[in-house]
């Protein structure tokens, strides 16, 4: 039967205020201990001892992320200094840093994320305080530190409390498989015991990452599928999580990509993990989409034959080319532009994604959008052709025309399994209520009466509370709706390990 559930404010959804943060011991150390002694080192020994606060301003989001650096003697003779990181956005390990090419006035540390990636700080000492810039990806971010000691509550307000660590009670497989001649990889977290367990292919929204968590990593590393997967395991549920094309160890261009070829990479998932992993129980697997991933899941659900249940967060419900449009216009909503401006950048996206819904060539749709709104008279200005054909270029990858192009009710009108989807009223991307009452009804006509809805009030687009010291935090409540929908539709019940 049909269960529509609106969360009403303050119902099921209190949360308790941060508690302060009690800023770990240095030796909480994931990566081993380095040392730096160099004789160039030396003069700058004196200045490093002891601890520095500042922050780290991401590029991609503007976003300045909180960071703790500490450099302790280790060895007085040698002039040995042991080096830390602690990033609360990152959990709450200590990260060591080594030290690479001592230079007048500077240095350089090394980040190892012990997967072979690193990161570089390239510090100089100007006065009192240390700045420079954070290489991580190909991406350089500028960093700020000073002997000004910061408040605790600031550290616990960036503090993910849900990330991973210590021992966990599963193992971490990475899996190799193959969607025609690309080669894709995943990793999979899979309960301790004899199994055999249900499994749920988790679909990440737009921008995805690889599957090995980015921690460290970027400034604002993306961890929402890590920790789903950690709950989900710890609830005796096993999960795949692909690395999207062209990132991680697959094959491919992302941006190059259909939503049907993303499709069809899923499918390819879910066969590798019913037929070639024993440890998962084939009559118990489901897909898990967030945003994107939600446009992807219907649809790979509908040409599997092995899908038990399927499971979306703020899932896009409506034409894709109207949704597109209505991101453009809350964005500009959220940032209180002038009326005049709002009506110019929805007009401009509307018309780029009209041409982009046709068959016009990129040169056609620059030349077009260029000729109606490159205005230089336009008294609430105009774009000019480099930055029209910075966005059409942008907006015109085959993946987002194949969005644009895309509506989702048909394949949401195709599931005849179980269906749970989530959605945040303060979603900022999306509408909760016009896309849940279009999934409803895409549903509903199908006659699936097996489908749960929740609309949780105060939540995001990712189910966090945004606007408040845990916004980067999954919701509890909205974890254990899906946990416990999860468990009740796998017949096979398994016990917590």
């Amino acid at each position: 039967m049909w269960l529509l559930i609106i969360l009403m404010n303050g119902f099921g959804c209190q949360t308790s205020a941060p508690a302060k943060l009690e800023l770990p011991a240095p030796h909480m150390n994931a990566g081993g201990d380095r040392e730096a002694s160099t004789s160039a080192f030396d003069s700058l020994r004196p200045k490093l001892i002891g601890r520095w606060w500042g922050k780290i301003t991401d590029r991609e989001t503007s976003e300045d992320v909180t960071i703790v650096m500490d450099f302790t003697p280790i060895d007085s003779a040698a002039g040995a200094l042991r080096a830390r990181l602690y990033v609360p956005l990152w959990g709450e390990t200590w990260w060591s840093l080594r030290l690479a090419q001592p230079m007048p006035g500077g240095l350089n540390l090394l980040l190892d994320d012990n997967h072979g990636r690193i990161g570089i700080f390239d510090a100089t000492f100007v006065g009192s305080r240390i700045s420079g810039t954070y290489e991580w990806g190909g991406l350089r971010h500028e960093f700020q530190l000073s002997r000004e000691r910061m408040d605790e509550d600031a550290l616990a307000a960036q503090r993910r409390i849900q990330i991973p660590t210590g021992a966990v009670p599963y193992r971490v497989e990475a899996v190799r498989f193959s969607n025609g001649e690309l080669n894709l990889t995943a990793g999979m977290r899979i309960p301790e015991g004899r199994g055999p367990y249900p499994c749920v292919l988790l679909l990440p929204g737009s921008q995805p990452g690889a599957w090995t968590p980015a921690v460290p990593g970027p400034p604002t590393s993306r961890v929402w599928m890590w920790v789903i997967a950690d709950a989900l395991a710890r609830r005796g549920v096993a999960s795949l999580q692909m690395d999207p094309r062209g990132i991680g160890g697959s094959g491919g261009r992302y941006d190059d990509a259909t939503i049907s070829d993303l499709a069809d990479d899923a499918v390819a998932a879910l066969h590798y993990m019913v037929s070639k992993q024993p440890a998962i129980d084939g009559r118990h697997i489901g897909v898990l989409g967030l945003s994107e991933g939600a446009i992807v899941a219907p649809l790979a659900a509908a040409r599997a034959t092995d899908v038990a249940f399927v499971t979306l967060i703020s899932a896009p419900a409506v034409p894709l080319d109207e949704f597109y449009l209505e991101q453009v216009r809350r964005r500009d909503m959220a940032l209180e532009l002038p009326q005049a401006v709002k009506e110019r950048n929805a007009a401009l996206a509307g018309h780029v994604i009209q041409m982009a819904k046709g068959d016009f060539d990129i040169k056609q749709i620059v030349s077009d959008t260029a000729r109606r709104f490159s205005n230089p008279a336009d008294a609430h200005g105009s774009e000019s052709r480099e930055a029209i054909t910075r966005l059409v270029l942008e907006n015109c990858t085959p993946l987002i025309r194949s969005e644009i192009r895309y509506d989702p009710r048909a394949a949401l009108a195709a599931l005849r399994v179980p269906v749970l989807a989530l959605y945040g009223a303060a979603d900022s991307q999306l509408s909760a209520q016009r896309n849940a009452e279009a999934l409803r009804e895409a549903l509903h006509d199908a006659d699936n009466q097996q489908v749960k809805l929740i609309v949780f009030p105060d939540l995001g687009h990712t189910l966090n509370r945004r606007g408040s010291a845990t916004q980067d935090t999954i919701d509890p409540f909205a974890i254990d709706a899906l946990l416990n929908w999860v468990v009740e539709n796998t017949t096979k019940q398994v016990l917590s390990h």
